[in-house]
């Protein structure tokens, strides 16, 4: 069996760390709707939807000022 490469182990290593506790969204309107929700239900009002260059799925962020 082949070994893996060093480069494809730290990017694995990196979106690991990146994506730790985020919930994934398959679509950005999956996403910009959970935040819409959390926006009314919660008063996050700086909640956005962001695509993930390590796992290319969407999360939500807080939005920069």
């Amino acid at each position: 069996m082949a070994k893996t490469p060093r480069k494809l182990k730290r990017a694995r290593s990196r979106h690991a760390k990146s994506c730790e506790g985020k919930q994934p969204h398959k679509s950005r309107k999956e996403a910009e709707d959970t935040a819409s929700k959390l926006r009314s239900e919660r008063g996050r009002r700086n909640l956005v939807a962001y695509n993930c260059q390590q796992c290319g799925k969407w999360h939500l962020g807080n939005k920069q000022r």
